[in-house]
């Protein structure tokens, strides 16, 4: 083994509807460095680093070292624009991808709470949370690593009570319309202010900076999954921005970058929506 990706859903089906997927990241290449940076997205991981350490010499940067006998766990919740990643091998890493709201399903606390954490505070709620054999969980078949998750989770999930916050959640992933937080307030009869206190509590961020990731990712998973054959207008009128000027616009408020320029050096690495780019 060298370097592998693979992605898989969890075997049991009802877990389905709360986490999209686990990946399975590794390199054995000893001194190999990886470097790439993933963008804005309202699924959310949790990150199992075995035999590493990491460090966040900046914002927006994480750096990753060998270290033996450690575990560190990384959770950055709902990313408002992209995130550089640094990874020195050897590295052994778990990803469980949740959707929009699968999280609240197995945590004791809110989003926010965990992410006003220091972010080695944060590793140790999240080893304390979930409190298995991590060797065991990390063993070399990927099918038992699989199904260590599945039971994992099974034995966390509990029920997330807001239904009134699940509705909005909905409508705003599922909603063929574009929505603002005054729509949604009159829709579901809640206060803007109270809306904007579930956005914080459940995500640590405005409802505007939320209906922004939306909007962005719809459009960037649109045009990898037509494999960049769509042209920018005509993902401008789909996604229901003014123009393609104002498309642009948006997308390099996230990336830093033009999309033209960034599509260049995207690359899928798996058969969900996983997209990095590892020209950086």
């Amino acid at each position: 083994m060298s370097k592998i990706f693979i992605t898989h859903q969890p075997k049991k089906s009802w877990l389905k509807k709360y986490i999209s997927y686990y990946y399975f990241h590794q390199n054995t290449i000893s001194g190999d460095e990886d470097r790439f940076i993933y963008y804005s997205n309202v699924e959310n991981a949790l990150t199992i680093y075995k035999n590493s350490i990491v460090d966040f010499p900046r914002e927006k940067l994480s750096t990753t070292y060998p270290c033996d006998k450690q575990f560190y766990f990384l959770y950055s919740g709902v990313i408002k624009d992209y995130f550089l990643v640094n990874l020195t091998a050897p590295y052994d890493k778990i990803g469980i991808v949740f959707k929009p709201l699968g999280l609240q399903y197995f945590i004791k606390d809110s989003v926010d709470f965990i992410l006003k954490l220091t972010e080695n505070k944060r590793s140790e709620y999240f080893q304390n949370l979930l409190k298995t054999d991590l060797d065991k969980l990390f063993d070399e078949n990927i099918e038992k690593r699989v199904e260590g998750l599945d039971q994992l989770f099974s034995e966390l999930f509990h029920e997330f009570e807001d239904n009134k916050f699940i509705q909005i959640i909905d409508e705003v992933i599922d909603g063929l319309d574009e929505t603002n937080i005054n729509q949604l307030s009159q829709k579901f009869g809640l206060s803007t202010k109270t809306l904007q206190r579930k956005f914080q509590k459940n995500f640590a961020v405005t409802a505007k900076q939320y209906l922004k990731v939306v909007k962005f990712r719809r459009a960037f998973n649109h045009y990898m999954q037509e494999n960049k054959a769509i042209n920018f207008t005509d993902l401008s009128y789909f996604h229901h921005y003014y123009d393609q000027s104002e498309y642009i616009h948006h997308f390099k408020s996230i990336t830093g970058t033009s999309p033209k320029k960034l599509f260049k050096n995207i690359e899928k690495l798996s058969g969900e929506d996983v997209y990095w780019n590892f020209k950086v």
